[in-house]
């Protein structure tokens, strides 16, 4: 569908399904009769635009954002940026090792439930992305077909990018490396005499805002970089997930049946298990 995600819906109905679900909460039985039901609720008049925007709305208010940890996000944001460095790296080796550190950053986050909630979003994300990518722009005449509106890696990217890590966007310094690197090589400045101190005084309200404006701008573009990165390549990433989820498995036991007839139950802490939304995206 053109536009869709980047198309607002209505006010009125998404308020209406963003509460139908996030009252279910104070039911016991709130799992099964909301998320595991697959179909919407017939009380509420919603096309495919409502539903979307509805998504994303849950999605901006989960705290840590999709992602959950900044660590997580900072990985990204290295393996997008240090894979591009090396000239002599053929652009398919390039895409194979992307896509099996983004695998390994992601398996690494110690939870299941965010795991399995970045492997949702990115897979549904990937499907749309690549729909969008592979349409056809002609029909047998030759003649261009309306495709200009379907959204595409680079589109989606730009709109869940903010989505990543939410509030904690506020914590990331994309410059934190230049400012070790910095630190380290020069010498302490020496503080600023009073009198220039006072001189710049006025001058400084407007200047810090124009440097806070940029560093939010250039934030938001190494997040909508990370974010179409990891729709581009997902295809590739959920099967290095799926790989080393039969790996682990392998692992776990292994060390179960080396730690049987020794001292009972094992203290030691659990392997991450792939996650179970892995299976259903190989399929599609």
């Amino acid at each position: 569908m053109r536009g869709i995600f980047r198309i607002n819906g209505s006010h009125t109905t998404v308020s209406a399904l963003y509460d139908h679900y996030a009252s279910q909460d104070e039911d016991g039985d709130a799992v099964s009769g909301t998320v595991r039901c697959p179909t919407l609720p017939d009380n509420i008049q919603c096309d495919e635009h409502d539903v979307a925007s509805a998504f994303k709305k849950f999605l901006s208010g989960l705290p840590g954002g999709v992602l959950g940890k900044i660590w997580l996000f900072e990985a990204l944001v290295s393996i997008h940026d240090q894979l591009g460095i090396d000239p002599e790296m053929t652009k398919t080796r390039q895409t194979k090792v992307r896509a099996r550190l983004i695998a390994c950053a992601i398996s690494s986050h110690p939870s299941r439930f965010q795991r399995d909630l970045i492997c949702a979003v990115f897979g549904l994300l990937c499907m749309i992305g690549r729909a969008a990518e592979t349409a056809v722009r002609e029909d047998e005449a030759g003649r261009p077909l309306p495709t200009h509106g379907l959204m595409g890696y680079n589109a989606l990217g730009t709109i869940f990018g903010p989505l990543l890590i939410g509030e904690l966007m506020d914590e990331y310094d994309p410059h934190r490396q230049e400012k070790l690197d910095a630190a380290g090589s020069s010498k302490p400045s020496t503080p600023p005499k009073k009198e220039q101190k006072y001189k710049h005084k006025k001058n400084k309200s407007a200047e810090e805002s124009l440097i806070e404006s940029k560093l939010a701008s250039e934030k938001m573009k190494v997040a909508n970089r990370v974010a179409e990165m990891l729709i581009t390549h997902w295809r590739d990433v959920i099967r290095h997930m799926k790989n080393m989820g039969s790996m682990t498995d392998a692992v776990v036991e292994n060390r179960k049946m080396n730690t049987r007839g020794m001292s009972g139950a094992t203290s030691m802490q659990p392997l991450l298990r792939p996650s179970a939304s892995e299976s259903f995206f190989l399929r599609r």
